[in-house]
């Protein structure tokens, strides 16, 4: 069974999707999903492992989840706390 979603791209992420499924000679969405196949291709964990490494690996992300985790849980603010004092 298929299943579709929407998509909103920037002007320029959709000029380089078009760009790529014009070379492909190849739909812009079948170029979407080749990405994203290409962008998991040989990753064996778990989708949750996969998108925290990826939040890990990028301050700015990074930055933002552990800000919304601090706004939400208030005892994720303790042992960030104490981790702060631990590292300074």
């Amino acid at each position: 069974m298929r299943k579709f979603i929407g998509v909103k791209l920037e002007r320029e992420l959709f000029e380089l999707i078009e760009n790529f499924a014009k070379t492909k000679n190849i739909t812009i969405s079948e170029a979407v999903r080749t990405v994203i196949r290409e962008y998991f291709e040989g990753y064996r964990h778990s989708l949750d492992e996969f998108i925290v490494s990826k939040i890990i690996a990028n301050d700015e992300l990074f930055y933002n989840s552990v800000k919304a985790k601090l706004l939400v849980d208030e005892k994720a603010r303790v042992v960030i706390k104490e981790i702060l004092k631990e590292i300074t």
